[in-house]
């Protein structure tokens, strides 16, 4: 527990920290859409939007893994918590 709050609260440092050294505003334009903000927001954003796109790449093989571990469960007699 006490490792988990130490962690948590470098991690809050260090991220305080990245957002002051790159305060500096810069401009992203995709299309017709233009946004101007902070170096360490863009930074942010950018690495949410990969995680996202990481997260829905996967999401197909995931669902696949369930449907076929559901049916091996099905085929075997055995139905979640039927052990």
């Amino acid at each position: 527990m006490r490792t988990g709050v130490v962690l948590s609260i470098i991690v809050a440092v260090l991220a305080v920290v990245f957002a002051a050294e790159n305060a500096r505003p810069v401009e992203v334009s995709f299309l017709k859409w233009s946004f101007t903000g902070s170096l360490a927001l863009v930074m942010i954003l950018t690495f949410i939007a990969g995680m996202l796109a990481a997260f829905l790449a996967s999401l197909p093989g995931l669902i696949r893994t369930r449907l076929e571990l559901s049916k091996l469960r099905k085929a075997a007699g055995k139905g979640p918590g039927k052990e």
